[in-house]
């Protein structure tokens, strides 16, 4: 059995986890007195960027006609 889109779904899972890590990283940082701001700012820039072009991919897609 083929799972459709497995490779999004697993995509956005992994970000969103990353991203949800890193943030709890930096607020554990804060909490210590340190800053981590820059830090998760570019993190949180990265995984979101590679969203946006997951959803730009999904959006934009062509769809395959049978006989045409």
């Amino acid at each position: 059995m083929k799972t459709p889109h497995l490779f999004a779904k697993a995509t956005v899972v992994y970000c969103v986890a990353f991203a949800s890590l890193a943030s709890a990283y930096a607020l554990r940082l804060q909490a210590a007195g340190r800053s981590a701001a820059d830090l998760l700012a570019v993190i949180l820039a990265f995984f979101g960027g590679e969203l946006l072009l997951l959803c730009l991919k999904t959006v934009l897609k062509k769809e395959k006609s049978g006989g045409e």
